[in-house]
């Protein structure tokens, strides 16, 4: 098992002239992305030397942390979105999405997203997100 780590850290980091902001005390590092578009971005980027999609990516960096006993809270403009790491507890939209130990909070991303897109684009993101869940359930079942 590998030494636990005690974090410290007080990062901003500029991703298309926005302000990315990493903090971490202990063993929790907290990420606040200002806007959907700068998360994507981010998420968009490879890591070095992996050659994997970006789900396997996530579920790679997810196990590290873990094994670390380190846990990482992804915010979107101070709202809780993702949770990676020792603390995760994934639930049904990380199963459905295929993220691995990520756990995904669903309401509070719905709400952040609100803030900076179009409520009626995020109505349809939502109706559609519900319907292929009860989708996915109902074929389940048969």
């Amino acid at each position: 098992m590998k030494a636990p780590l005690d974090i410290l850290a007080d990062l901003r980091i500029d991703v298309d002239g926005e302000a990315v902001t990493v903090s971490g005390a202990g063993d929790r590092v907290v990420v606040n992305v200002p806007s959907p578009q700068v998360a994507q971005k981010i998420l968009r980027t490879p890591l070095p030397g992996v050659q994997q999609d970006r789900r396997a990516q996530l579920r790679r960096v997810s196990e590290e942390l873990h094994g670390a006993g380190v846990t990482l809270d992804v915010h979107l403009q101070g709202t809780p979105l993702a949770r990676l790491g020792k603390e995760a507890r994934p639930g049904g939209w990380s199963r459905l999405l295929n993220l691995g130990q990520a756990e995904v909070r669903s309401v509070a991303a719905l709400g952040a997203a609100r803030r900076t897109v179009p409520w009626s684009k995020v109505m349809t993101a939502a109706a559609v997100g519900i319907l292929s869940w009860g989708l996915l359930r109902w074929l389940r079942r048969s």
